[in-house]
């Protein structure tokens, strides 16, 4: 019995170990179970969502539209384009201010005034004022530097004397200040009653932006009275042509002839009375940038004005003459483009000791025909010429002469005894400045240069 006992105790006790593995492997089983198996099924489910959603990322890029990224592109370029050009309007061009002084100095002519100091300030530019107002913050390395300036400032002390009426006048007179691109400040009166100085600062702002627009054809002013007699009066430039007096920067001229009536050998036509200009050919075109005057006999103050490559012919004060170098033009058309201050320009084809037909355009915009020292007839292109672009044209072809103005033909005449060939000549009436640039010369097919 006892033997019996102690054999089943012995059995038990060789299964221990059994039992032992087996619970340490149920054990394992559970933990994986419980441990193991959800983390794994989750990361299968997250790795199933990625693939999903990188499948419809795939799939949302090829179904779109490049083009209407595109088209969204543009619209948002012009949006800011126009918001771009809307901010610079106010701005003078670049062109405009630096016929600012001369028109300051003909206002003060016109009003029978002197300049008789003036000093040039300190110019300011954005990237100037951007880098001071950075400095006062302290060096940002991160902020870029601008590549270009937006606007820059032109600062002018003037020292103006004159009777007070005049002096009004002269201020009066400054249409450009009308507009928020020309400042006048700081400004100051000493003396009496008949002499007296008045001292103000001009302040220009430009932007290469800018296209100007906001500076043409300025409203006209009422001048307060009363002043003295204008200075322009006094030391004039005048056109002496037949009976017919031409004070430059005055007033009007004479009217001349009206259609259908004569002027010696002209006669005023519709300008649709007349056959089309027939064709031409380009005899030559010069816009100075090369620099080769060969072809041009220049006088007195013309100067080539720009830097190489992108020039124009400019004179100041000056009323000599810049000529052709041929004298052999017959049945042509001249044509140009030109910048006024305050004087008037004139072009005279052909030219020769038998005379000349010209056309004289006018800073207020007024056209005058003349043959040789005879006036013709006036018009007006209803536009201010001071401070922007002109092309004038000029074409005598089988004795039909038209005068056009921005491409507009605005007089008409024909001349039943044409003048003989001769050159083509072109200068400034008055004081001022003038610029001149893509100058042409044409002639009638099978006409000899």
């Amino acid at each position: 019995m006892e033997e019996a006992r102690s054999s089943i105790i012995a059995k038990i006790l060789s299964l221990l170990p059994l039992l032992l593995i087996c619970t340490v492997g149920l054990g394992l089983v559970m933990f994986t179970v419980s441990n193991i198996v959800p983390p794994w099924q989750i990361y299968q489910t997250l790795q199933t969502d990625v693939e999903a959603g990188r499948q419809a990322a795939e799939a949302l890029i090829q179904s779109s539209n490049p083009e209407d990224a595109i088209t969204v592109l543009e619209h948002r370029i012009q949006s800011t384009e126009a918001d771009l050009l809307a901010n610079t309007s106010v701005f003078m061009s670049q062109e405009q201010a630096d016929f600012m002084l001369p028109t300051l100095y003909g206002y003060a002519k016109a009003s029978a005034v002197e300049i008789v100091s003036l000093q040039t300030q300190q110019a300011t530019d954005a990237n100037a004022a951007a880098g001071n107002a950075q400095n006062s913050r302290g060096n940002n390395n991160t902020q870029p530097a601008p590549v270009a300036d937006p606007y820059s400032i032109r600062a002018f002390r003037l020292q103006v004397d004159g009777g007070m009426g005049n002096l009004l006048q002269f201020v009066t007179r400054i249409r450009e200040s009308s507009m928020p691109g020309v400042v006048i400040k700081n400004m100051s009166i000493r003396g009496n009653t008949d002499t007296t100085s008045l001292y103000m600062d001009v302040l220009i702002y430009t932007s290469p932006l800018s296209t100007g627009e906001a500076y043409v054809d300025l409203p006209s002013v009422i001048l307060p009275l009363p002043v003295s007699t204008p200075l322009e009066v006094q030391d004039t430039q005048t056109l002496v042509m037949a009976d017919a007096t031409v004070e430059q920067g005055s007033g009007d001229v004479p009217a001349g002839a009206g259609e259908g009536e004569t002027v010696g050998s002209m006669t005023m036509v519709a300008n649709d009375a007349v056959e089309p200009e027939p064709p031409l050919k380009l005899l030559t075109s010069e816009n100075f940038d090369s620099g080769n005057l060969d072809n041009w006999k220049l006088g007195a103050g013309w100067i080539l004005y720009g830097e190489a490559g992108a020039q124009t012919l400019q004179v100041t004060d000056s009323n000599s003459d810049v000529t052709f170098a041929y004298d052999t033009l017959m049945n042509a058309a001249v044509q140009m483009r030109v910048l006024l201050s305050s004087s008037s320009v004139r072009l005279s084809l052909p030219q020769s000791t038998a005379g000349w037909y010209s056309v004289i355009l006018q800073p207020t915009g007024q056209v005058a025909l003349y043959r040789g020292t005879e006036l013709v007839k006036t018009t007006t292109s209803e536009t201010s010429s001071i401070g922007r672009w002109r092309v004038v044209r000029l074409s005598v072809i089988d004795g039909i002469i038209r005068v056009s103005i921005d491409g507009v033909t605005l007089l008409t005449s024909r001349d039943s005894s044409e003048l003989p060939p001769g050159t083509f000549s072109f200068s400034m009436i008055g004081r001022g400045v003038m610029r001149v640039d893509d100058v042409e010369i044409w002639q009638l097919e099978g006409a000899t240069p």
